[in-house]
């Protein structure tokens, strides 16, 4: 399944991470660069356990991306 998230803090990037995690394809989307820029560079805008070694291994096969389009 094809998800969308819309706002990258807290709730947000945990929920995607989880999502892709779980096999769907999931975009974020934020207006803020920086949490953008983060999330495609595998790395993590907030502060979680365990969500960076997620996001890393999610972005890579490529099932989390984020983008600043369409905020």
């Amino acid at each position: 399944m094809k998800i969308s998230v819309l706002g990258l803090g807290y709730v947000g990037t945990a929920s995607a991470a989880c999502l892709a995690q779980e096999g769907h394809e999931v975009i974020g989307v934020d207006p803020e660069s920086r949490k953008v820029d983060l999330i495609n560079g595998s790395r993590t805008p907030v502060i979680e356990n365990d969500i960076g070694g997620i996001i890393e291994a999610q972005v890579a096969p490529g099932r989390l991306s984020a983008t600043t389009d369409n905020w």
